[in-house]
């Protein structure tokens, strides 16, 4: 098959090329891997630790060149490159330092005694073959986190990144192979054809992308009973108290709005502020926004992506929002100028629908019940973010919002809290992005093994059923029942 050419968004410059695979040897790449996972699940979870630790060496050793490169391929400035690689190699540490203990054998319990076990444990199985499907906002950091885990659970794994930006991915495998580490980790490229591919050949998917698509990786896996993790779209909005300090607030929103150029599943996508205030957070943004320069600006990945972002604030002026602009961007590339979209309703789709892209409509609201109310209306439910002086009223807010994860006077900090789970609520995915041992294990079946503490010849409930049995049953069963019932006429609620 034809070569893969990546271009920049910046200016649509030629930034490489990678083979594209055949969908047909997707197969053939995932066999190899096959034949190389029950060796790593062999290996010492602290070796397996141990490369996971040298791959992360090897990145920063090349810092310079993965940050250009991942900063080419998707137009972002070279800050936010460098953010999302610290944002990889932070979660590498922190998952090979702790994944040696999420994968110890565990002994459990029971209340149970009739059966007689002397003792039980829980050992993690890796499923044999992670295939890790990525997205084009953040080709690195999203590929890394997700199947760096599984790496480390024993897991082979085959990773798709977006055909926009292949580039950081094979880096990734380059550098795993840089450091003569097992081959158990490969990539292949290619569009839908060949992410289907890879969803009918491997044992769990790892899947970050549109919830349209989403839902057709679900069903496809699921007509495979293969079990699936599905990091979606989201809608997440900001909701600004009256007794906030405007200014934090302010910086957060443009911060939250415009970062990445909106091409974020949890970027800010929707304002609310309470309508004594409204109007001087208004002028604060626009302060903010007015700084902005062209080198702070994200370009959006394609020209379908532009094409979306123009539309929704087409609606949004077509039913009667102001629409507010800032910058003359360049003209070559796929750039779209930061924009407020002001008297907002829930009926733009720039407030029903994710836009990824740099957009912020501020919606009016008369209190923190409505804030809610309409926040919820979304049928997302990724993260959100709320603003207030008074951390009782803060939680009060949170408490009721219908998101995975709430940011209170704070954005995107949760990303990087990796104890805590990143869960999508409703059309926001299935699963969750790290939390503790959770990170490693979900990518691991739980194996249980009972010894027996009896060395008879046979237990008295086993075959064939004598009328000594059904006595022994009989008595078991009466001293229960004796119990519950004296246990309901002291409650007064006995039938019998």
């Amino acid at each position: 098959m034809a070569n893969i050419e990546v271009t920049s968004p910046w200016d649509g410059s030629r930034v490489g090329e990678v083979p594209a695979t055949d969908p047909r040897t997707v197969p053939v790449v995932a066999e190899r891997l096959r034949a190389e996972q029950p060796a790593w699940a062999r290996t010492p979870a602290t070796d397996r630790a141990a490369w996971v630790s040298r791959l992360r060496d090897q990145v920063l050793a090349d810092v310079d060149s993965f940050v250009e490169t991942l900063s080419r391929e998707t137009g972002k400035p070279q800050a936010e490159a460098r953010v999302e690689v610290l944002f990889a190699t932070e979660a590498m540490r922190h998952l090979a330092a702790r994944s040696p203990r999420y994968l110890a054998q565990r002994p459990v319990r029971s209340l149970t005694t009739a059966l007689g076990v002397e003792r039980a444990t829980v050992t993690p199985a890796p499923y044999p073959l992670v295939g890790v499907i990525s997205p084009w906002n953040f080709p690195f950091g999203l590929a890394v986190v997700d199947a760096v885990p599984a790496l480390l659970a024993g897991a082979s794994v085959l990773m798709k990144p977006s055909d926009l930006t292949p580039l950081s991915a094979t880096g990734l495998v380059a550098a795993w192979r840089a450091i003569g580490a097992p081959d158990v980790l490969d990539v292949v490229v290619g569009d839908a054809p060949t992410g289907v591919a890879v969803v009918d050949t491997v044992d769990f998917v790892a899947f970050t992308g549109s919830t349209g698509t989403g839902r057709a990786v679900g069903r496809r896996a699921a007509e495979r009973l293969v079990p699936v993790s599905l990091e979606l779209g989201g809608n997440d909005a900001m909701i600004v108290l009256a007794d906030a300090n405007l200014d934090h607030a302010a910086n957060a929103a443009v911060f939250g709005a415009m970062c990445n150029g909106g091409q974020m599943c949890v970027s800010t996508e929707r304002v609310y502020v309470e309508d004594s205030v409204h109007d001087r957070f208004v002028d604060l943004v626009r302060d903010r926004l007015r700084d902005l320069g062209q080198r702070d600006i994200t370009p959006l990945a394609s020209a379908a992506q532009l094409e979306v972002v123009r539309r929704q604030v087409v609606d949004a002026e077509r039913k009667g929002a102001k629409v507010e602009r800032w910058h003359d961007l360049s003209s070559s590339g796929t750039w779209f100028p930061p924009t407020l979209v002001l008297d907002a309703t829930d009926d733009m789709d720039c407030v029903r629908e994710e836009t990824f892209g740099p957009v912020m409509p501020v919606l009016r609201v008369g209190s923190a019940d409505e804030a809610v109310e309409r926040a919820n209306l979304s049928p997302y439910g990724l993260s959100a973010t709320v603003w207030t002086t008074d951390p009782f009223r803060a939680q009060d807010v949170a408490d009721r919002l219908e998101v995975g994860a709430v940011n209170v006077n704070c954005v995107f900090s949760n990303l990087f809290f990796f104890d805590a789970p990143q869960q999508g609520w409703k059309s926001s995915g299935l699963g969750a992005r790290f939390g503790g041992a959770h990170a490693v294990r979900r990518y691991c079946r739980d194996r249980v093994v009972l010894h027996s503490r009896h060395r008879l010849r046979a237990e008295p409930h086993w075959l064939p059923y004598s009328s000594r049995t059904n006595r022994l049953l009989g008595t078991a069963l009466g001293v229960l029942r004796h119990g519950a019932v004296r246990r309901l006429r002291r409650r007064g609620s006995v039938r019998t």
